[in-house]
């Protein structure tokens, strides 16, 4: 691994700041790409074959449709 790769969909910022919290650890360069604003998914995330990826998006629970 020579990257870390995070991409998330963070509306309260909470996965945002996991997923940085996440990278720092690592030590490795990290290439971030947020999902959250219409403008940020215009942009083509591109996951290079030797990169950590790692997805965050959050989860909600007691909702029924």
């Amino acid at each position: 691994m020579n990257q870390v790769v995070s991409v998330y969909f963070s509306p309260t910022h909470t996965c945002k700041r996991t997923v940085q919290a996440f990278c720092k650890g690592t030590g490795l360069p990290v290439q971030e790409y947020d999902l959250t604003c219409p403008s940020g998914r215009e942009v083509p995330v591109v996951l290079p074959e030797d990169a950590l990826v790692v997805l965050c998006a959050p989860v909600y629970g007691g909702h029924t449709v």
